[in-house]
């Protein structure tokens, strides 16, 4: 949660005692600060706060890196405002109310849907479609999804009319009570791609609207549910989560969307609200169904770069993107890094004794969304034990485990793991005291909002502020040499930001004994023979400059870009940067390009093939797999500490070998042998901190 939200929300509430209603207050914040909307009691503010949370259902999801990228052809002199409600006739459908449940993302795909269609129809009848459907049928609930998700199922399988299938606002009405001649009158979009990426990029968003409404969400913050009209910008109170919603049009004089709410025609400005351009992330990721698409492929000349340069210099490398099929294709270059994240550190602020081990970011007072953190203490030798008993510290403060979605019982959460083969695998330990009240995490299972462990992982989540001892019998590895690994994982949905009385998870103390025999001993400044873990995050660069991001590319025709590096600023050192192809060609596969840049005081080189002349990963195969992959590696590698990592294409680490043999074989599974799922998987052959190469295995279940 912003701190600035935090304390205006203080003042509110105190100010409450002496100067009338939440309202009036928020109207005299809203006066001071020159915004131009007002707020007004209405049905949600009568709602507890647990029930107008219960509304935002939209849950921050990563892009699909599978679907297309859309620039669509600029319309030359846009209107100064544009509103679907009265263009021509009016082609969007009737306000709606998703009632308690958080099923603003159905409401959000279907709004598109159905303005989309009534306009390629040049209809304005208006279209009446299921969005009990879409709760009843995907994997999608009253707790959440998102809009994306849902226009991508559509995109599949269709979706019924609203007779065929009606409106319970109960997640647990079963798909099978939709019609039975549902297939036969089903609503088909052809396919859909990102219109805008992390940039609200204004002007493709009203592009955009010269076609049809769009699907969008944005963060409610506590002020937004007293909205009663003018345009909406952020004056006080918390993050209370994400809502999806469908923009219906735009003021550029008032520099606002035009939005439809799914709260009923009896809130904001009958239902709909306006909202500044770029406010509370409005705008990122938007979805665009499309009518049609070109069908070029775009390739790149190379399949990776590396770079050598000295500090405080500049180079250009050319790379060629090529159209090889018969239709135009349009494209564009991402760049980003995917650097790792550790937040384990040694605190003088949360400890027990001298310092204490404090999963958490300093900068917030505890933690964000989608963590995944290790502190693997290793090498710890119990050999001459019979019973060995493992104790620490133990402080957390966690999301509270309720309303979880079966067959998940918490969200956020902390554990304890042990391996007793060198880290190859670790298991989940069990406690002696104090139990784990939660028996499965949604955030190290969920597939999509969470690490993808599955379900069944269990550990501590809620408020133990204070400390306590915790132990864990050791017996079943006496006489081993073993590694132990804290553990602490977030979803998407929840976390400090959201309320700053959640610190995150704090251990002290570690000791392991025996009757009176101390066997191990861990304090807070002792780093040796100890590794912290984080997840990977995508991050921007300002070291490179791409010219041209991209561009429409005629059939046979390619687009010379040229990357300019810049060293100015950065340490010598190893840098690793993903250049991702988005092309609007949704049978394209995946595309990468992997710079490797290495910033020294030696000689500047450039490299096109991105495979060291003396190191070579030599082939992966089969590719794609089923049951299993086989990596062959250059035998010159296996003694040299080289290591072999597999991503997923949202970064994280799912599987990690020494190279100890010339052949690995991959079953698919993570680290702690979870099975994974089909999709795409990146694998780097690293040796000390320089990637030799990366490339992908594409696992078909």
């Amino acid at each position: 949660m912003e701190r600035k939200g935090r304390i205006t929300a203080l003042i509110l509430l105190w100010a409450l005692a002496f100067a009338g209603t939440e309202q009036d207050i928020l109207n005299e914040m809203i006066e001071n600060q020159g915004a131009a909307w007002t707020a007004g009691e209405n049905w949600v503010t009568e709602l507890s706060l647990r029930e107008r949370r219960g509304l935002l259902g939209e849950w921050k999801s990563f892009p699909k890196p599978e679907a297309p990228f859309i620039q669509l052809e600029a319309t030359k002199n846009l209107p100064p405002a544009l509103d679907w409600r009265n263009n021509g006739g009016n082609f969007v459908t009737p306000v709606r109310n998703q009632g308690s449940c958080g099923s603003c993302w159905a409401f959000s795909a279907v709004g598109q849907i159905e303005s989309w269609k009534m306009i390629l129809e040049n209809s304005t009848i208006p279209l009446d479609l299921s969005e009990q459907f879409l709760l009843s049928c995907t994997a999608g609930s009253c707790q959440g999804w998102s809009h994306v998700s849902a226009i991508d199922y559509v995109v599949q399988y269709g979706i019924p009319s609203e007779s065929c299938f009606s409106y319970t606002a109960n997640d647990q009405t079963p798909c099978s009570n939709v019609c039975p001649d549902w297939q036969s009158e089903a609503i088909h979009i052809p396919g859909w791609g990102y219109i805008t990426l992390a940039d609200p990029n204004v002007e493709a968003i009203k592009q955009a609207l010269t076609r049809h409404p769009v699907s969008a969400s944005f963060t409610v913050y506590s002020d937004f549910y007293s909205y009663s009209g003018g345009v909406y910008e952020h004056i006080s109170g918390e993050e209370e989560g994400g809502h999806a919603i469908v923009i219906v049009g735009y003021n550029d004089a008032q520099q606002c969307w035009i939005v439809k709410n799914s709260w009923g025609p009896n809130w904001g400005e009958n239902g709909y609200f306006r909202i500044k351009w770029g406010e509370a992330g409005i705008g990122e990721y938007i979805p665009f169904i499309y009518d049609s698409m070109t069908d070029g492929n775009i390739f790149f000349s190379e399949d990776s770069i590396e770079v050598t340069m000295r500090p405080n210099s500049i180079k250009n490398v050319s790379l060629t993107l090529s159209n090889q099929s018969n239709g135009t294709a349009e494209a564009l270059l991402l760049d980003y890094c995917l650097n790792e994240k550790t937040y384990f550190h040694a605190s003088n602020e949360r400890k027990f004794r001298n310092k204490g081990w404090w999963c958490a970011d300093t900068a917030i007072g505890g933690y964000g969304n989608h963590w995944l953190q290790y502190l693997e203490l290793q090498n710890i030798d119990l050999s001459g034990s019979s019973a060995p008993i493992l104790e620490f510290m133990l402080s957390y403060a966690i999301e509270e485990p309720v309303d979880a979605i079966a067959p998940y019982d918490g969200w956020d959460g902390a554990n304890v793991w042990l391996s007793s083969d060198n880290g190859q695998t670790y298991q989940v330990a069990e406690p002696l005291s104090p139990e784990y009240n939660c028996r499965s995490l949604w955030s190290f299972g969920h597939s999509d909002q969470g690490w993808n462990m599955g379900a069944g992982i269990p550990g501590w989540a809620g408020k133990n502020s204070r400390w306590q001892t915790a132990q864990f019998d050791l017996s079943e590895y006496a006489g081993e040499n073993i590694n132990l690994r804290f553990a602490f994982a977030s979803d998407m949905g929840f976390c400090t930001l959201s309320d700053d009385s959640y610190f995150g998870f704090a251990v002290d103390e570690i000791v392991i004994f025996e009757n009176e025999d101390t066997l191990y001993h861990h304090a807070a400044d002792d780093l040796n023979n100890l590794t912290l873990k984080g997840q990977r995050e995508y991050e921007s660069v300002s070291w490179l400059t791409c010219t041209p991001k991209g561009g429409v590319i005629e059939a046979g025709d390619s687009l010379e870009i040229n990357l300019t590096i810049n060293s100015a600023g950065l340490p010598e050192g190893s840098y690793e940067l993903i250049l991702q192809l988005m092309q609007n060609d949704s049978s394209a596969t995946e595309k990468f390009v992997t710079l490797l840049l290495d910033v020294s005081s030696g000689p500047s080189t450039i490299t096109n093939s991105g495979i060291p002349v003396d190191f070579q990963l030599i082939k992966a195969y089969p590719n794609p797999f089923n049951a299993s992959v086989t990596f062959e590696i250059d035998e010159s590698l296996q003694q040299r500490d080289a290591v072999l990592r597999i991503f997923d294409l949202k970064g994280r680490q799912q599987w990690e070998r020494p190279v100890s043999s010339q052949t690995f074989i991959w079953n698919g599974h993570s680290q702690s042998g979870f099975p994974l799922g089909s999709g795409i998987y990146l694998y780097q052959l690293s040796l000390a901190a320089k990637t030799l190469h990366s490339g992908k295995v594409v696992m078909l279940k």
